[in-house]
């Protein structure tokens, strides 16, 4: 079991010469994770959100859908089990990126009632006669794993279901009361023109109205140079040796 969030994260123009084709490390991610094996003998299932949340003020346009769209940081963990704040309601993706650049963006859908069939799809993202090429637009619903509680404590039996795989699914189901996160990932063509994208994900479940969540992307018309050494991620842990991370 892991403790931390996943961070992968997430047409055509033929007047520039775009191809079209998905680039290739939107296959590298593959599509599916294993799936889990039951929970040890023991062990308690708790609660990932631990922020309590009013009720809300429901637009027309959420009871038509039957969810609730919303937005925290892109790498802040969602749950199944969060439920949005109202100043998270309405989300509007937004970001920047240089040519050639991956850039991740995430919402999350909290379904009013039991909803079947789905589907987000991007629609047209343009800036003037130019066009976002769709290939380019990776979109992938999150899957859980379980995260025990308290690492250092060994007794502790405890563990949440904390986001971790990014999926390729063509729908989705969601139960009502709990919450799925969509994770989307933009790359940049290399020869694309420099200005500010606009245009919107479409959510819809089956027998419900879509909702229309604006996106905005700015790109920059330059390119960053390539990283000069080798990187990696990591994150703080309390070790037994103070000196260990300045050693390693």
């Amino acid at each position: 079991m892991k403790a931390r969030s996943f961070a992968c994260s997430m047409l055509l123009v033929c007047t520039l010469g775009f191809s079209g084709e998905r680039p290739a490390q939107f296959e590298a991610w593959g599509t599916r994770g294993p799936e889990l094996p039951p929970a040890p003998a023991g062990w308690t299932q708790v609660s990932g959100e631990t922020k309590l949340r009013p009720a809300l003020n429901l637009t027309a346009a959420e009871h038509a859908a039957g969810f609730i769209a919303f937005q925290r940081h892109v790498f802040d963990e969602i749950y199944s089990d969060s439920v949005p704040a109202s100043f998270e309601q309405q989300p509007r993706l937004q970001a920047f990126a240089t040519l050639g650049e991956y850039e991740p963006l995430s919402f999350a859908i909290h379904a009013l009632t039991d909803l079947s069939d789905v589907q987000v799809k991007a629609g047209a993202i343009k800036s003037g006669t130019s066009d976002f090429p769709e290939s380019h637009i990776d979109i992938r619903w999150v899957r859980p794993v379980r995260s025990k509680v308290a690492y250092q404590v060994s007794t502790d039996q405890r563990y949440r279901l904390a986001p971790f795989y990014l999926e390729k699914h063509e729908s989705f189901n969601i139960a009502g009361r709990t919450t799925a996160q969509v994770w989307i990932t933009l790359k940049v063509p290399d020869a694309i023109a420099g200005g500010n994208y606009t245009g919107s994900i479409s959510v819809q479940a089956k027998g419900r109205a879509a909702l229309a969540i604006p996106l905005r992307l700015r790109v920059l018309p330059f390119k960053l140079p390539p990283v000069s050494l080798e990187t990696t991620m990591s994150y703080a842990k309390q070790a037994g040796d103070e000196n260990l991370r300045e050693n390693a």
